[in-house]
C-alpha cells in the first residue's frame, strides 16, 4: 500500500467523532486503520449499504467505523480518501476488530 495516502474528513465526519469522542485526529486515525488492513468493501450489519466508491474503516475496538468515499485532494488534484460519517457499531464483532 502506498505511503502517500491523503485522508480527509467532511465536517459531518468531524462532529461524528467528536460526538462520540474519538481520542486523537480522524484523518490521522483513519489513516492508521487503512494502513492496518481494517477497510472493508462490504457494510457491517446495522450499517446502510454502501455505495460502488464507498468502503467502511474499522477504527477501534469499541466499535466505530468510519464510512469513506473516493475523491480528490483538493490541493494536489491526486486521489484521496474523504471520511464521511463516523458512526459506532451496536455490537462490534471480535472478528472486525481484530
Amino acid at each position: 500500500m502506498s505511503r502517500d495516502l491523503r485522508v480527509f474528513a467532511t465536517p459531518d465526519a468531524l462532529a461524528d467523532a467528536e460526538r462520540l469522542r474519538l481520542d486523537g485526529c480522524l484523518e490521522n486515525r483513519v489513516e492508521r486503520a487503512i494502513h492496518a488492513g481494517l477497510k472493508r468493501r462490504k457494510a457491517p450489519a446495522g450499517m446502510p449499504e454502501l455505495g460502488p466508491s464507498e468502503r467502511v474503516v474499522f477504527i477501534d475496538k469499541r466499535g466505530l467505523v468510519a464510512r469513506l468515499t473516493r475523491t480528490r485532494s483538493p490541493l494536489t488534484g491526486k486521489r484521496a480518501w474523504l471520511v464521511v460519517r463516523v458512526a459506532r457499531l451496536a455490537s462490534p464483532t471480535r472478528k472486525e476488530n481484530q
